[in-house]
């Protein structure tokens, strides 16, 4: 069993890619104004209090395209926060058909009120954070909704609440409870060690007050290779996670519009050289054909997933950029894409293996 984790990954990510010297440069959190600490009898009612503003989003887009997701009411007015991929079609469109559906207050555990669909439209999105907001259409009256943290009140270790529609929780809310496990610097996430499953993404991360942190957004997940024998091909199985949680400070701006600039977006799948999918490669979106990677070149990176998919987005214009794909047993491929219109072709990148 050859295991490399996703931390090794982080801290290589500058080598992997040519051996490169990256400085990952993050805005420092100033003085926190001191917070009274918060008992458990009182952390657990207002984590209860927020249960009527997260909902699930049900997606329709065609015949057969339907997809679900949490999202968070984030104004009284009907303004709602989820990710962008959950309300994009296969072809990164937005759906034709997207509805929002509370939980009844008078339900002890957030079961879903059904005989109530909000339909939603498209306020504003942003493709380099993975967040989209939306309205709710011919809404009447207010909103339970959640306020915003204070984003200079969060620690490390802090226990944090995380709300959300697994696809295993059946129709009410289901709320997971873990703690602030660090924050990548180089793109302002945060990270719990709370290994949410599908579905969670687009909830609630919530602290003991009951504040909006922020909202899941990624999961990366740290894959070991298994060898079963010689005529068999190698698989692959997970190992452990991290979640990656986009911040309030970026919702903040997305809905003052100042998150929302233009963009690029590269998607597809990475193989091996026999077809196979290839899970856990590092993949990085770089700035022109550079050979040496730096801070200002490298827009964006992200790990695959099980079945070798990736999406790559960043704020940028339309030009030429490289892919940059890493993975145990393979020769490191670079593959120039042209963005068109913010995008480029799906891409299916094989990788050689080494000799």
């Amino acid at each position: 069993m050859n295991t490399t984790s996703v931390m090794v990954k982080t801290c290589l990510a500058a080598t992997i890619l040519l051996l490169a010297s990256l400085t990952f440069a993050g805005v420092r959190d100033g003085p926190a104004r001191p917070i009274a600490p918060t008992t458990e009898s009182a952390a657990r009612e207002a984590i209860r209090k927020r249960v009527p503003a997260v909902g699930r989003i049900i997606v329709r887009s065609g015949p057969g395209f339907v997809a679900a997701g949490s999202a968070v009411m984030i104004e009284a007015t009907g303004l709602v926060v989820t990710t962008l991929h959950q309300v994009q079609d296969k072809n990164g469109r937005i759906a034709e058909d997207i509805f929002l559906t509370l939980p009844s207050p008078e339900d002890n555990f957030g079961g879903l009120d059904k005989s109530k669909k909000h339909r939603l439209t498209l306020f504003r999105a942003s493709p380099v954070y993975d967040l989209a907001l939306l309205t709710i259409d011919n809404r009447a009256g207010a909103f339970a909704f959640v306020p915003f943290a204070d984003p200079q009140s969060v620690h490390l270790l802090d226990p944090v609440y995380i709300l959300g529609y697994p696809e295993l929780g059946g129709d009410s809310i289901t709320i997971s409870r873990g703690i602030i496990a660090g924050r990548d610097d180089w793109e302002g996430w945060f990270k719990l060690d709370t290994h949410l499953v599908h579905g969670y993404s687009g909830g609630a991360v919530l602290n003991e007050r009951g504040e909006l942190l922020g909202v899941p957004v990624q999961k990366r997940v740290d894959y070991s290779t298994l060898n079963l024998s010689e005529e068999s091909p190698q698989a692959t199985m997970s190992v452990s996670s991290i979640d990656f949680v986009r911040p309030v400070s970026v919702i903040r701006q997305l809905r003052t519009s100042e998150a929302a600039g233009p963009a690029v977006v590269v998607a597809g799948q990475v193989i091996g050289a026999t077809g196979n999918a290839v899970a856990g490669a590092l993949i990085a979106l770089l700035q022109g054909r550079p050979q040496v990677v730096n801070h200002e070149n490298l827009l964006a990176y992200r790990w695959t997933a099980d079945d070798g998919a990736f999406s790559l987005s960043a704020a940028a214009e339309d030009g030429d950029y490289t892919i940059r794909v890493k993975a145990s047993g393979f020769r490191i491929k670079d593959q120039v894409v042209r963005i068109k219109d913010g995008k480029s072709p799906a891409l299916k990148l094989e990788l050689e293996p080494e000799k």
